[in-house]
């Protein structure tokens, strides 16, 4: 974690002090823009780390003004981690970091958070801008979390290790004659793979003479060349990952760590749960609900949440990130699967938190009294490797505001916020998700209502309407008979309509009813315009 706080007064500004939130927002860009690299994107130089959560802001920023700016930050940033290194092009899913400043040799550890999280900006990049490969590189890694980091029963393991054999990164390099042998033997694929990939005899990696795969000869280019259609020289690409993939099994893997924890498997299912739906893959949903209903299941005690489940057995009481992810995967679940018991489950957990971790100051703490045997009870700060706890519960709230009309939750959204908006001011783009949060808030969020049956035809062309928009600061809640409580003033007159409808509403004042899909879209996109 990058920082920490203690929660005191000493710390803390109420939401109406100091930089006005578009202010804020304006010198969080500014900041950014200055850090990027506009040949390989990132922000900054070597060591690089994927830079999910300030893109998520340049999303919202792009969305909000249309900044042309933002969106070639996203984009190239996108573009240059999944044709590096960083990402595995054989199996899927990105490595920690990139040693350089090019995204080509990673240190080759492989961490649930990042994917989980790096999967969900592509989606997110994809519902924006529309671009193939965004869709692509997320089901790619998404695919790889179901293939080499889920047990029996759902859920996902935390990592998988840089070293194998005990040594780093072998277990991912190729030479141009183990990369003919995997191929067959056959020189012509051997040749444009290499050709694809960069395999020479020299190498790029530690002077061994092996090369770690990146993207150095496009696809057209190669067509060119070879005298061959684009589509044949992608079906030799999309055929010979299949058959290395097969051929790098035989090697010694990497471990895998294989203890489940509830902070970093909720970042997973946050992902799955939209690209579910953006994507239209019901085994990605299926995914997030067998993880949350793993957790629901073996990761409570006396309606509390547990940090961990190892070989079987759950334990050690849940920190602020436990909750706070968990919180926010369940409100992501429900606006995926309309299921009433995510979002109740998330309303209890949120009274949970708020009894257990709030401090004096107005932020959560990291740790509850549970916690035996810790001098200070810390309030992470900064958005580092993952999100600050207090970023996504300031977001969490606000969500529940929306959803309910219940002021507590604004208020208390208000306070957390408030508790880091002097240090935010000094240093905004170390607080990506907080500043998020602040969008959130200085918007006009609608809430999106979905009346009908699930399932039926009429129903869920809206629902896939409603998950094609690109925005973000909206919730979207389904008014059906056996809805949730807490919702009974969003959906209240709008249950079981036939034929469906939807409605779109600010602070509960709806607009009329929409029965066709494509004027759900309009309507949407006009909020936008």
């Amino acid at each position: 974690m990058l920082g920490h706080l203690e929660a005191s007064a000493a710390v803390t500004r109420t939401a109406g002090e100091g930089v006005a939130p578009a202010a804020l927002l304006e010198m969080a860009a500014t900041s950014i823009a200055r850090q990027f690299d506009p040949v390989d994107g990132g922000f900054g130089g070597a060591p690089k780390f994927p830079p999910t959560m300030r893109l998520e802001l340049l999303l919202r920023r792009w969305l909000r003004t249309g900044d042309a700016q933002a969106r070639r930050m996203i984009e190239t940033t996108l573009d240059r981690m999944a044709a590096g290194g960083i990402y595995d092009h054989v199996g899927g899913g990105f490595h920690r970091y990139s040693v350089d400043a090019h995204w080509l040799v990673p240190h080759f550890e492989k961490m649930l958070y990042d994917n989980a999280m790096l999967a969900r900006v592509y989606v997110l990049a994809f519902r924006a801008f529309g671009r193939p490969d965004d869709a692509r590189v997320a089901r790619e890694t998404l695919d790889y979390l179901l293939a080499e980091m889920r047990p029996a029963g759902g859920g996902f393991y935390a990592a998988q290790d840089a070293d194998s054999a005990g040594e780093e990164g072998t277990f991912y390099v190729w030479n141009p004659k183990s990369l003919a042998e995997a191929l067959g033997g056959d020189e012509d694929i051997a040749r444009i793979v290499a050709a694809r990939f960069g395999v020479t005899a020299a190498g790029n990696f530690e002077s061994t003479g092996e090369t770690v795969l990146s993207v150095v000869r496009p696809v057209d280019d190669l067509a060119k060349e070879l005298g061959r259609s684009e589509e044949e020289i992608d079906r030799i690409l999309r055929e010979a990952r299949v058959r290395l993939y097969a051929e790098r099994k035989k090697r010694i893997p990497p471990g895998t760590d294989d203890k489940l924890l509830t902070d970093w498997t909720s970042l997973a299912i946050s992902a799955f749960a939209l690209a579910g739906r953006v994507l239209n893959e019901p085994r990605y949903e299926s995914a997030a609900r067998e993880a949350a209903d793993r957790i629901l299941g073996r990761c409570m005690r006396d309606g509390h949440l547990l940090h961990r489940e190892k070989d079987g057995r759950a334990d050690i009481p849940g920190f602020a990130t436990d909750y706070a992810f968990f919180i926010e995967a369940l409100l992501d679940l429900y606006e995926a699967t309309f299921e009433p018991q995510y979002f109740r489950e998330a309303v209890r957990l949120q009274g949970v938190f708020e009894a257990e971790f709030a401090g004096a100051g107005g932020a959560y703490y990291l740790a509850a009294t549970a916690h035996d045997g810790l001098i200070l009870r810390p309030a992470e700060s900064y958005d580092g490797a993952t999100p600050s706890s207090n970023s996504v519960a300031a977001m969490n709230l606000l969500r529940l505001h929306a959803f309910t009309g219940d002021e507590r939750y604004r208020r208390r959204a208000d306070e957390v916020i408030g508790a880091f908006s002097a240090v935010a001011e000094k240093a905004a783009p170390a607080f990506p998700r907080l500043l998020s949060a602040v969008d959130f808030a200085s918007d006009a969020p609608r809430e999106i209502v979905l009346s009908g049956t699930p399932g039926k035809d009429d129903f869920e062309a809206l629902r896939s309407a409603a998950f094609a928009s690109p925005r973000l600061n909206r919730v979207l809640a389904a008014a059906v008979k056996n809805a949730p409580a807490e919702l009974a003033s969003l959906i209240e007159g709008r249950i079981a309509q036939a034929p469906a409808r939807a409605f779109v509403c600010e602070r509960f004042a709806c607009r009329a009813p929409i029965a066709d899909p494509a004027a759900l879209t309009a309507a949407l996109d006009a909020l936008d315009a």
